[in-house]
């Protein structure tokens, strides 16, 4: 669903549908797309420029409102699921085996790019041309800083599958996905720390207005929160410190909290578990990195309520 203004909208679905509506959703009209297969995703950059994009590589762009839409040769044959354009001639298709593809000239041609990954990537978000995020199967969740030339894998929680990602500000995301997951970073994604959803419904999309969010999913699920303003009150929701970060030999970890039945998990930067402390209990652990050798790990910390973060551990000798 991609919604222009509060009248106009448009969605997309299976046997090539594409659906308009100019008053508020309260009738459909369908768009001729001239195609067969699953449309994934829609997007527009303008009253009359769209793109949506489905199976098979379909590329579709409509330069008249929806009036007609066109085929633009993608380069590949995976599926295709999420576009997302940050003006009229830059934009981003992301979609199965890793793939990701970059448009300079407003989708006449696609170049593709080199993910790291061959899980199947969901969706696209940027901040501004160069900063931008995908997240997709595996928790995996990708970073760029460089309008894409590389990209970055970040830890999340335990394995799942991830579609909606959206942020708020410069350092303020969230991404959400099967069995009622949501996460949210408050730090530009170096940590991510997951939200207590209150179900185990799988969420399909994200939207935010005026500091509500609004997720959506499995068997007609729709929630929302009001999204905290002070960005204190947000830092204070972690109940885990880690001290020093970068380490030499060692480093604490505090828990806000006495705990019980706490495991911490340490991955390095390929999401590869090298250790893992079963059943901490207390309020602090001392972590020993003797066996580690320098670089980037991630420790994913899970308590008795099942609870997860997920921190970024800088090694450094």
């Amino acid at each position: 669903m991609y919604i222009l203004v509060p009248d106009t909208g448009y969605v997309v679905g299976f046997d090539g549908t594409i659906l308009k509506t100019i008053n508020g959703g309260l009738i459909w009209t369908p768009q001729i797309s001239w195609e067969t297969v699953i449309l994934t995703q829609v997007c527009f950059t303008s009253a009359d420029t769209g793109y949506v994009v489905g199976e098979s590589g379909t590329i579709l762009k409509t330069v008249d409102g929806g009036l007609n839409w066109n085929y633009l040769e993608s380069g590949t044959s995976k599926i295709l699921c999420s576009v997302f354009f940050f003006d009229s001639n830059n934009g981003f298709v992301v979609g199965g085996s890793g793939t990701i593809l970059r448009t300079y000239d407003g989708g006449l041609n696609w170049n593709p790019q080199i993910s790291g990954t061959n899980t199947q990537l969901y969706c696209a978000f940027f901040i501004d041309p160069d900063t931008g995020y995908i997240a997709g199967i595996s928790s995996t969740i990708l970073k760029t800083t460089n309008g894409g030339n590389s990209w970055n894998s970040q830890i999340v929680g335990s394995p799942n599958i991830l579609e909606p990602i959206v942020f708020t500000d410069s350092i303020t995301g969230y991404v959400a996905g099967y069995n009622g997951t949501i996460y949210r970073t408050i730090d530009a994604g170096i940590n991510w720390v997951q939200q207590i959803s209150g179900t185990t419904m799988s969420f399909y999309g994200m939207y935010f207005f005026d500091n509500i969010g609004y997720v959506v999913g499995e068997d007609g699920t729709i929630l929302s929160t009001n999204i905290p303003t002070d960005a204190s009150a947000l830092k204070n929701e972690s109940f885990v410190k880690i001290y020093p970060n970068p380490i030499a030999l060692h480093a604490t970890i505090r828990f806000s909290k006495e705990q019980n039945s706490t495991t911490i998990t340490i991955l390095n930067v390929m999401g590869i578990e090298i250790n893992k402390l079963s059943n901490v209990s207390g309020l602090q652990v001392k972590l020993e990195t003797e066996d580690m050798i320098n670089g980037i790990y991630y420790l994913q910390i899970q308590d008795e309520n099942n609870h997860i973060e997920t921190h970024k551990l800088i090694v450094q000798k």
